[in-house]
């Protein structure tokens, strides 16, 4: 029996000791360390200020639509800026030969004008009447249309619609002075041998552009 009355003693002491307040140094201590949980925890779930500022001038990802670069056109191609393009005025190269057709479009765009293509004497005229070039540079020996065909059919559609004849030029290699000849008869205003140098090409080209053709 002494035992029991020695264990009811002792637990009400256990319990006095934990509900008794913390003294001044430990209760500081708790404070310190609730405090620290806290800041620690702020700083968790924000970014920090240069993470942020480094985000924010990453460049916007594209979108793909606008200001992608693609596939270079006929009439935009990797000769000098788009932007530039045109600003001399616009050329109807009409040549079957692919190759040729980009060598003389190559020393044109590096001046500023804008190209269209015509692959043969049809699609020539039809280009002449439709898009209203500054200049042509005619190949003579074309397919479905040769450039003498092409040339009377222009001149005439013109003289029909009462309008300024637009210039055209030959380039062949046709070099006979008859071939020349019957490149005026046909209606063009000056004839260019094959190969030619970029200078003299440009210069015929500055002429034309600059005195025009009244109405035949």
């Amino acid at each position: 029996m002494p035992a029991s009355k020695t264990t009811a003693t002792k637990a009400p002491a256990k319990a006095a000791s934990a509900a008794a307040p913390k003294t001044p140094a430990k209760a500081k201590a708790a404070e310190a360390v609730a405090d620290e949980e806290l800041t620690v925890k702020k700083k968790v779930g924000r970014p920090a200020k240069g993470a942020a500022a480094a985000e924010k001038s990453k460049p916007a990802k594209s979108t793909g639509k606008r200001g992608r670069p693609g596939k270079a056109s006929a009439r935009d191609d990797d000769d000098g800026s788009q932007a530039a393009q045109g600003a001399a005025g616009r050329i109807l190269v009409a040549d079957d030969n692919a190759i040729n057709a980009r060598l003389t479009a190559r020393m044109l765009r590096a001046r500023g004008f804008a190209i269209d293509f015509a692959e043969d004497g049809r699609v020539a005229v039809e280009l002449a009447l439709t898009s209203f070039p500054d200049l042509i540079l005619m190949d003579c020996q074309m397919p479905e249309m040769d450039g003498f065909e092409a040339s009377r059919t222009i001149r005439a559609a013109e003289r029909q619609a009462g309008r300024v004849g637009v210039p055209i030029v030959a380039l062949t290699a046709a070099a006979f002075e008859d071939d020349r000849q019957r490149s005026l008869d046909a209606g063009m205003d000056d004839h260019l041998v094959r190969p030619v140098g970029r200078d003299v090409l440009l210069a015929v080209v500055a002429r034309w552009l600059a005195g025009g053709r009244e109405s035949n």
